[in-house]
């Protein structure tokens, strides 16, 4: 190339700059503007993990809304799953209908809830991506715990069922065991 050919270095320094600073203001604009897809940071950040693998519709880092007694419920459950995440309703602790509160009376209608959330009012054949968590110290899991809970967890299906802080003799004596045996048949994924 010859020297007349060639543009002086200082005026190709200059274009290059302008060009510079033209495209960092487009992508300032961009973004600014929220035009990136929704889905953008999401396809980005996920990787298939055991979890996603569980729970097909989470994103990574997989968030969970704990199922807070009082604080918690369907609607909130549903929404932290439709964003990508995974919910948990509380079912509560007492499992006996005759005694104390009736937590298990709720539960159906906040699966319903959830469901009307999803837009899975219609399909009662599909899982309801929400978890349902139950906390098993009290002696009514024992013995109402299957006879009460798996009912309503057979009828809504929620796709996970969380449970937390049994009764020492409940663990060693085999209770735990066989609540967990029973929901694993009965195709829940069961988080203890």
């Amino acid at each position: 190339m010859s020297d007349e050919d060639r543009p002086s270095s200082s005026s190709s320094k200059r274009a290059s700059l302008l060009r510079l600073k033209s495209k960092v203001k487009e992508v300032k604009q961009v973004v600014m503007s929220s035009q990136l897809p929704q889905t953008h940071y999401k396809k980005e950040v996920t990787r298939p993990t055991r979890l996603t693998g569980l729970f097909p519709n989470t994103t990574n880092p997989v968030v969970f809304s704990a199922p807070m007694l009082g604080t918690a419920n369907g609607r909130l459950a549903a929404e932290v799953s439709k964003a990508g995440g995974f919910g948990f309703i509380p079912a509560g602790y007492n499992f006996n209908p005759k005694s104390g509160p009736d937590h298990l009376g709720q539960l159906g209608e906040e699966l319903k809830i959830a469901r009307k959330v999803l837009d899975l009012e219609q399909a009662t054949l599909t899982a309801v991506p929400v978890g349902v968590g139950f906390i098993l110290c009290h002696e009514s899991a024992r013995t109402h715990f299957i006879e009460r809970a798996i009912p309503v967890l057979q009828e809504y299906s929620p796709q996970a069922v969380w449970l937390f802080a049994p009764r020492v003799e409940d663990v060693e004596g085999g209770v735990v065991r066989g609540i967990i045996d029973v929901l694993h048949d009965n195709g829940f994924v069961v988080f203890y």
